[in-house]
């Protein structure tokens, strides 16, 4: 029999349990998406967004069982985290791993979420499930070993990440996660043959440079030290990873697109770097920074008209963009235009004036262009560290001697000889300088003999003659420069070299005993430097 207590303690059981019943019921219909405000995005990221939210509600709706309504959770998750948007994603993450405690992927996106957030410990957390759904899984031990070695847990990151290179003898990540471990527990020998390996495995990842000079420092091995410092990128070994690579062709920023064209371009991987560049335009077809990046890809892959195209698009939004302006003038200078060259480079300094660059690439035109004066002007304006300064000096001293401003072109050369002692082009116009300019001292014309014999024993070529000829003749010389002169006009006509006539005169001044008015003749090819063009192969950027 059972007594009025204890038939209300069962009528309380079950009215418990019916309403724990309807509590659930209730939770699960109020498991609401993140609702992150959309007006912060560029517009093809706003309409990406927008249309995955449409989506999850009508894949919500429409799902028979749990393991469904956990994919049209991490599927928004998925879209959220490949915008950055970091805390909507875990929210995602965590329903749809709470849905279906079975499903690989929503604890790995969860573990590199935290890990790229910093949260190693949480990282590890959901890397130990997801290993516990698929112990094979070498991403998962990678991605482990990552944030063990972030919390200085060697033992286990050393465990990880030995497992991955078995498995991948060559993978570079892996690799340089063992040589890592070995620095931090001072085994400087395993460091470096850990590092030097993932290098042969991926000689583009320069970011491992700077702990592998810093064991080649302490093992003390200098030389190979300083060559591996210096030679310190930003570029990471690649990770081939086809669950982030699903998650990331669902963005729709162009600004992350951007991101990854970057870092295509610092590897080196310059197709790559414009396939970013082109889906950035894509999504945001008023991106400046994106149409003036794919133009320079397109440019550094020989596509000159397409990059033209690209620079063009980004003036007519932006008719200040300096380095719009200094990238089509790349193009046009590579075309043999000059003129539009300097122009554009002017553009990108006034916006600009510290843009070293483009004050350079104007000199170079302007010099071609025979504007000597604005040639000298921008040379002397050119702001460069230590010996790099001298080469600026010395073509600023070349501007000013096709001009005729002697004393001019002899102060910036002897500037140019007093930072680079030992630079044979300075010493060679310095020399033709003292031995041709008036109101020069004899004590620097003979100085200039010195020079120019120094270089001819250097390198007995035609250039180095004509200078030794030149500057025998400043000291009056009249024999010895004769002799050299003659020599040189016989090779001359011989080639039937254009420059025979101007060789001749000079033969006749030397007989004449007048010495030689000019360094060069006029429009000599060493007042003309070579246009650089778009450049060679290098990261995209300014």
């Amino acid at each position: 029999m059972i007594s009025p207590a204890g038939s209300r303690c069962l009528g309380t059981i079950g009215g418990c349990l019916f309403a724990a019943l309807l509590a659930a019921s209730a939770h699960a219909r109020a498991a609401e998406p993140p609702s992150p405000d959309l007006s912060v995005f560029e517009p093809g990221v706003q309409t990406a967004l927008g249309e995955g939210q449409a989506q999850f509600s009508q894949q919500l709706a429409s799902a028979a069982d749990d393991r469904a309504r956990a994919s049209a959770w991490g599927r928004l998750g998925m879209l959220y985290q490949a915008h950055h948007l970091q805390g909507a994603a875990e929210r995602c993450y965590l329903e749809a791993s709470e849905l279906d405690r079975d499903d690989f992927r929503w604890q790995y996106y969860l573990g590199y979420g935290l890990q790229e957030q910093g949260r190693y410990e949480a990282a590890e957390a959901r890397y130990d499930t997801a290993l516990k759904i698929d112990e094979t899984d070498l991403l998962a031990r990678l991605r482990r070993g990552q944030v063990r070695l972030a919390q200085l847990e060697l033992a286990g990151a050393e465990e990880d990440f030995e497992a991955v290179r078995k498995a991948q003898p060559a993978n570079a990540a892996a690799l340089a996660g063992l040589g890592q471990v070995a620095l931090r527990a001072r085994r400087f020998e395993d460091g470096i043959r850990f590092l030097e390996a993932a290098l042969r495995a991926d000689p583009r990842a320069d970011r491992l440079r700077y702990p592998l000079g810093i064991a080649y420092r302490e093992t003390g091995q200098d030389a190979r030290a300083r060559a591996n410092l210096d030679a310190y990128g930003k570029t990471e070994p690649v990770v081939a990873d086809p669950l982030l690579a699903d998650m990331a062709r669902m963005t729709r920023s162009s600004q992350l697109y951007l991101e990854q064209g970057y870092a295509a371009s610092r590897a080196g991987r310059i197709d790559a770097a414009v396939e970013s560049f082109r889906k950035a335009v894509e999504f945001n077809p008023e991106d400046v920074a994106a149409l003036v990046s794919l133009g320079q890809g397109l440019s550094l892959l020989g596509q000159d008209a397409e990059a033209m195209e690209q620079f063009e698009r980004a003036l007519a939004l932006d008719p200040d963009h300096p380095v719009a302006h200094y990238r089509r003038g790349t193009l046009y200078e590579g075309d043999g235009d000059d003129r539009a060259a300097a122009s554009d480079y002017q553009a990108a300094l006034k916006v600009d004036p510290g843009y070293t660059q483009a004050r350079v690439r104007l000199a170079d035109a302007l010099m071609r262009l025979g504007r000597y004066p604005e040639a000298a002007d921008a040379y002397g304006r050119v702001e460069v560290p230590g010996e790099q300064r001298a080469l600026f000096l010395y073509r600023e001293g070349l501007a000013y001697l096709a001009d005729g401003r002697c004393g001019e072109a002899i102060t910036a050369l002897e500037s140019a000889r007093a930072i680079k002692k030992d630079s044979g082009e300075v010493f060679q116009a310095l020399a033709r300088a003292w031995s041709t300019c008036p109101e020069v001292s004899l004590e620097q014309r003979r100085e200039s003999v010195e020079l120019a014999t120094a270089l001819f024993r250097a390198r007995p070529d035609e250039a180095h003659a004509e200078t030794l000829a030149i500057a025998s003749a400043g000291v009056g010389d009249w024999q010895r420069a004769v002799d050299i002169q003659t020599r040189l006009v016989e090779q001359y006509r011989a080639r039937s070299d254009p420059l025979l006539e101007w060789q001749t005169g000079r033969l006749q001044a030397f007989l004449e005993k007048r010495p030689a008015d000019s360094a060069w003749p006029p429009g000599h090819r060493i007042y003309r430097p070579e246009p650089v063009g778009a450049g060679p192969q290098q990261p995209v950027g300014r």
